[in-house]
């Protein structure tokens, strides 16, 4: 097996570089005018950087860059955001793909492999997702 990345997780790695270089200063892209940083420390899990996830109405907004990889980017602990460059960064993600399993696959996948046993809710997507733990739900 070659272990290559699939078209997703390489979108969803290159999402979360890409919030890290607009963060960190490394692009002439103000990351205000993308991003609304969450203020309120509301706590310590998580990392400094954390980022609201705004509510939308249209399709076309809740698939844009700055809101589809917000969820995955508040999801990185503060080693990971703490990095000094780049190429930093995409050695801590490979990393955290090597002990996070699925953390680069869609969200409701890594959420079916979490909870098996709460998949009682209705998803409607188009593609039929088989868990390992035997539920079939649409993904």
């Amino acid at each position: 097996m070659l272990n290559l990345w699939t078209l997703e997780e390489r979108r969803n790695r290159q999402d979360l570089i890409e919030i890290f270089k607009i963060c960190k200063g490394y692009t002439r892209i103000n990351p205000n005018n993308l991003f609304y940083f969450d203020n309120n420390g509301k706590g310590t899990r998580g990392h400094s950087l954390k980022l609201v996830k705004l509510r939308c109405t249209r399709n076309s907004r809740k698939h844009f860059f700055s809101n589809r990889a917000i969820t995955r980017w508040n999801l990185m602990d503060q080693g990971a955001i703490d990095a000094t460059c780049v190429n930093a960064i995409k050695g801590r993600l490979e990393k955290l793909s090597d002990t996070r399993m699925a953390f680069f696959m869609g969200l409701l996948v890594v959420f079916l492999l979490a909870r098996p046993h709460k998949v009682s809710y209705k998803v409607s997507y188009k593609v039929r997702f088989q868990s390992t733990y035997g539920c079939e739900t649409l993904c």
